[in-house]
């Protein structure tokens, strides 16, 4: 006997930002509740006393397409901006008829790690998105309003996709048209814990922040002026402080010729140089990676 009255699917859902609609998630993995466990040894009964400790939640995890994301973009330019500010989230989940059956609402939000995925100009299948962490200091589970849930799409969220992009600006000369793929990287918010004795929960606070993550393939066609730059620059160590560059990336529809956003990198130069993948028997082509190091990162959408 089916017991589908009462199941429903993880597929439709919803989120609200500081009580405004915030478009849709691509994904969302939503924080755990549990407490710390606290073991102590029974010496004569050779057994492990179990208690339990303070309260904690789990990171939170959603991805995004920027065209829905207006909410979304402000809080995560916060975060470049180093001007980070506590959000509210909440996020409803609904039956097949979109009425709300269950809800988590977030409070205390600080948004922990952004990344800007993977740009391929091989990969015409996928679409560009963003994705993003963040930890809360209070979480309560609730049951559903069976309010309907809906949202407002974005008008251009089919235009961005993996291949469609352009560098501009590499250092070291290095051509764009050489770019097969880049990791656009990531840029991660450090988060402080205090207890304080009349609290159960943590409050949590801003501590600093790194940026990691971007690396570049390219075609062969580049190699002489690759090996170059990184001869010169991890080799010899031959590089002045006003040659860590910026450079940038724009990601643009299919036309090519409108620009749907752009990420934006300062303080850049080669970090590790790898000359060529495994080489065998097969139908790939010669290419080389970059990892690089970089001192800022920003999205800049430009699609309204």
């Amino acid at each position: 006997m089916a017991l589908a009255k009462q199941a429903y699917a993880v597929s439709n859902f919803t989120c609200a930002i500081d009580g405004v609609a915030a478009g849709f998630l691509n994904s969302f993995d939503p924080p755990t509740m549990e407490v710390d466990k606290i073991s102590v040894a029974l010496g004569p009964d050779c057994e492990t006393q179990q208690a339990l400790g303070n309260l904690n939640f789990g990171d939170a995890k959603a991805s995004i397409n920027p065209a829905h994301s207006a909410a979304w973009l402000t809080v995560i330019n916060s975060v470049f901006d180093k001007a980070c500010t506590e959000f509210q989230i909440r996020v409803d989940l609904a039956d097949h008829n979109y009425k709300s059956k269950r809800a988590i609402a977030m409070a205390g939000c600080l948004i922990k790690k952004i990344g800007l995925g993977k740009l391929a100009a091989g990969d015409g299948k996928k679409l560009w998105d963003m994705s993003f962490e963040w930890e809360s200091e209070d979480v309560i589970y609730e049951k559903g309003t069976d309010a309907v849930i809906q949202g407002v799409l974005g008008t251009k969220n089919k235009n961005w996709l993996c291949s469609n992009f352009e560098p501009m600006g590499m250092p070291g000369g290095i051509e764009a048209n050489s770019v097969i793929d880049i990791d656009c990287g990531s840029m991660s918010a450090k988060v402080g814990k205090e207890h304080v004795g009349m609290l159960r929960q943590a409050s949590k606070h801003y501590t600093k922040w790194d940026v990691d993550g971007v690396k570049s393939t390219h075609s062969s066609i580049a190699y002489n002026t690759a090996l170059a730059y990184v001869n010169k620059v991890i080799r010899d160590g031959a590089i002045q402080d006003e040659e860590y560059a910026p450079w940038s990336v724009d990601l643009k529809d299919q036309t090519f010729k409108t620009v749907l956003g752009s990420i934006n990198y300062t303080g850049s130069a080669c970090q590790k140089f790898t000359w060529s993948p495994q080489l065998k028997s097969g139908d790939t082509m010669s290419n080389f990676t970059i990892d690089w190091v970089v001192q800022t990162i920003r999205f800049e959408p430009k699609h309204k």
